[in-house]
Parts: C-alpha cells; structure tokens; sequence
C-alpha cells in the first residue's frame, strides 16, 4: 500500500506485484477459511484471532489489486510496464481460485 502512496517506481516493486504473490495469498486465504470454520465448530467463544488473520489476507488481496490498477494509472508509466500489468491483471482475472475464495467468503 505503501509503495504507492509515495510513488515508488514500478522496478522497485515488481517483483512483489507477481501472480506468484497473489496465488500465495489466495492460496492462505484459502486456508485461513478453513481454519475459521473449524474454530467455529471446536471454540466457538474465541473466534477473534482467527477472523483478524482473514481480514489481513483479504486486505492483502485488496491492496494487491489496488496497487496494480493505480500504477496502471500512473502517468510515468511506460508501455511495456502497462502491458505488463495488463498481462497480470488478466491473469488474476482468470484465476478460478481467487473468484471462489470470493464466493467462499
């Protein structure tokens, strides 16, 4: 979230706007549901921890995605960096995990 409030340069942070870093949250989120749903069979009282490390990786997801589409925006963006993004953003689109960790939820 950061990287985009002070305008960091799309080199610098490439490597983390990646299909392979949004598979791995969805992949956690995935996981954390699951976990969610089990501690509201076993310990229905304390579920606090575990809806505070699901709305973390959700808010991940989000800034993730938020990230790509302000630096699509950006005016200092070149090209190949826009086409780039263009590639990801479809690719995320395309993720067939990603929309049913969204019905999941």
């Amino acid at each position: 979230k950061f990287a985009t409030q002070i305008e960091l340069d799309l080199e610098h942070v490439c490597c983390i706007l990646s299909f392979e870093i949004v598979s791995y949250l969805t992949a956690e989120a995935v996981n954390l549901c699951e976990q969610f749903e089990l501690a509201i069979k076993l310990d229905g009282n304390n579920l606090k921890p575990s809806k505070r490390r699901l709305h973390l990786v959700v808010t991940a997801i989000r800034e993730f995605i938020q990230a790509i589409d302000t630096y699509k925006k950006s005016a200092q963006i070149c090209n190949n960096d826009k086409e780039l993004l263009d590639n990801l953003q479809l690719k995320i689109c395309e993720t067939d995990e990603l929309r049913s960790l969204l019905v999941l939820l």
